[in-house]
């Protein structure tokens, strides 16, 4: 008997569900209207008070330079930032910041590693090789940082422990993500910082290749949410329903 053809919208949906597999990053941008949305320490607050328009929730912190809080940086350990950045073509993250301390300048840096934080032994980590730097008193400015093989470099820990994964290796296996200010190109921990930053629109970059099968991830999760709630279908979810339904 003869095996029926793959059907293109069936492939289509399989390669969709690939891109979106629990193991990588989800791509969704943080605005920080629910909270801190996964983004740590405690000494990051969200409020809507000097947001980029009126009433924005955003996340700030007010550093004072001294202690386990007093530097200025983020960082997420969820499931949603974390994971097969390798696999899943992450090349980049972009975010607004604004530095209001009269102060101390930002030097702004990413750093990855496949351990939760650079306080554990063992473990890669790696560093973005440029700083982009964020005035005192500065506006907000929206900023765009590579993470691809050629933007970063591998760092040691808060212990002086250099990892000896491959990028490859490292970036395939994310347990950790930190936004920090780090004016010289060495190790994973941020600089001590005094005064107050805020932070919004976080959200990881892909290679252009994988946009089209995010989008349609992203809109067979919204019409499977759709179905179940019983809610009205959007313009872009009813087209995803007519090629499932042409499919069946």
């Amino acid at each position: 008997m003869r095996t029926p053809p793959t059907r293109p919208i069936a492939l289509l949906l399989a390669l969709a569900a690939a891109a979106l597999s629990p193991a990588d990053p989800t791509f969704t941008t943080a605005t920080f209207s629910t909270g801190n949305e996964g983004w740590q320490p405690d000494n990051w607050q969200t409020t809507d008070v000097g947001g980029l328009a009126p009433g924005n929730p955003y996340l700030r912190i007010a550093a004072d330079g001294s202690g386990a809080l007093g530097k200025m940086v983020l960082f997420n350990q969820e499931p949603e930032w974390t994971g097969d950045y390798y696999s899943a073509g992450v090349t980049g993250i972009e975010l607004d910041i604004v530095n209001r301390s009269d102060s101390d300048i930002v030097y702004l840096r990413i750093a990855l590693g496949n351990r939760a934080n650079p306080q554990q032994s063992g473990g890669t980590w790696f560093l973005t090789d440029a700083a982009v730097v964020v005035p005192t008193l500065s506006e907000w400015t929206h900023v765009h940082l590579g993470l691809a093989e050629s933007d970063v470099h591998v760092v040691g820990n808060l212990m002086g422990e250099v990892g000896s994964d491959s990028y490859a290796e490292t970036f395939g296996a994310i347990q950790g993500i930190r936004i920090l200010s780090k004016a010289l190109p060495f190790g994973a921990i941020g600089d001590e910082f005094v005064g107050m930053v805020g932070i919004d629109n976080v959200v990881l970059v892909p290679e252009p290749s994988t946009l089209p099968l995010i989008a349609l991830g992203t809109g067979l999760l919204a019409l499977r949410r759709r179905r179940a709630s019983g809610r009205p279908a959007t313009r872009r979810n009813r087209c995803i329903d007519a090629l499932l339904s042409r499919d069946r």
